[in-house]
């Protein structure tokens, strides 16, 4: 936010009264200072603007550009894609304060693994969904313990289900009998 002239002005006497004042002196000053920034919705970012830098950002593919884009805009507040991107490679760049630099680097970082892992999921499901498989191999394989649970407990699930008639059309939660 753009301050007034007068208005930083003041807001930077109180400041520095808070801190260099004796006793009460610089309680009020403090306590003032706040007041105004209380009442005008001001943060101290806004009395004392940080300086903005551009630092750069590699990525991988199409996913992380939109994962790192969200990440840059949330950390910043900001709306629109003020990003560059230098034409042919796989970095971006973003205008933001050194401290917001660090969040987004954290926050990316964080959720690069967890996006590719996601995706990797999907891709699994909807090969699976799709009956995209090669020809099975001449080698077998060994199941995980975690195959095998899964394996039975699909069986099991199964394995009730004996009954082969139907119940009528509107005969709801009757039990089936055997003719």
């Amino acid at each position: 936010m753009r301050l007034p002239d007068d208005i930083r002005t003041k807001l930077l006497k109180l400041r520095a009264l808070a801190e260099r004042g004796i006793g009460g002196e610089k309680r009020a000053a403090q306590a003032q200072y706040e007041r105004i920034l209380s009442e005008f919705g001001l943060t101290d970012q806004d009395v004392f603007p940080q300086d903005r830098v551009y630092d750069t950002y590699g990525i991988k593919n199409q996913h992380e550009e939109t994962l790192l884009i969200q990440v840059w805009a949330m950390v910043t507040q900001t709306r629109g894609t003020a990003n560059y991107r230098k034409e042919g490679s796989r970095v971006l760049w973003f205008e933001a304060t050194t401290a917001q630099h660090l969040e987004i680097k954290a926050e990316f970082t964080r959720h690069r693994k967890a996006l590719a892992d996601h995706l990797d999921r999907a891709t699994s499901a909807y090969c699976l969904a799709n009956d995209l498989h090669g020809p099975p191999s001449d080698e077998p394989s060994t199941m995980t313990a975690d195959e095998l649970d899964r394996m039975r407990r699909a069986i099991a699930s199964v394995d009730p289900l004996t009954e082969t008639r139907r119940p009528a059309l509107g005969a709801g939660p009757r039990v089936l009998r055997s003719s």
